[in-house]
């Protein structure tokens, strides 16, 4: 994220994008303006993907590995 987002800040401040490890965490600092036009675009961009594949556990009682049909 801080690739994406110092091309935004101004130049003026110290480590206008400043990661926090480990916790996922990111310290903006720099104009309003642009500390706004940062926050949208960490919307746009912080997004989950839908799964492609659904997960799903089924239990089977009562059956021997080699008598299961291959997948």
């Amino acid at each position: 994220m801080v690739q994406i987002l110092t091309p935004f800040a101004s130049g003026s401040a110290a480590n206008p994008v400043l990661p926090i490890d480990a916790s996922g965490i990111i310290v903006l600092r720099d104009n309003v303006a642009n500390v706004k036009r940062m926050l949208e675009m960490i919307e746009k961009v912080d997004v989950t993907m839908p799964s492609e594949f659904l997960s799903e556990v089924i239990p089977i009682k009562y059956a021997k590995a080699e008598e299961s049909p291959a997948p």
